[in-house]
């Protein structure tokens, strides 16, 4: 499952993501995220590790959350190039 958190600047996107991180974490569950967290026990979010095959088991019953994804994925450049004007 996919979920994608939009919204204006300051409005909380980034508090929501790690209060759904810190209650995926208290439910056991492992935790990848690019964020900086204190008193969430978590692994480094690390995009070329993602996306290989190799460590499809590290990912078993974790959560992954990423903040500002557009770093990763900006998804202008997928149709043309009239999109990055």
């Amino acid at each position: 499952m996919l979920i994608g958190i939009e919204g204006d600047v300051g409005s909380g996107k980034t508090l929501y993501l790690v209060r759904c991180l810190k209650k995926d974490f208290d439910a056991g569950r492992k935790i990848f995220t690019n964020l900086k967290l204190d008193g969430i026990d978590y692994n480094n979010f690390d995009i070329d590790e993602f996306l290989s095959n190799e460590n499809n088991d590290k990912l078993f019953n974790a959560t992954i959350g990423v903040d500002e994804i557009t770093m990763y994925m900006d998804c202008r450049l997928g149709s043309s190039k009239q999109n990055l004007f």
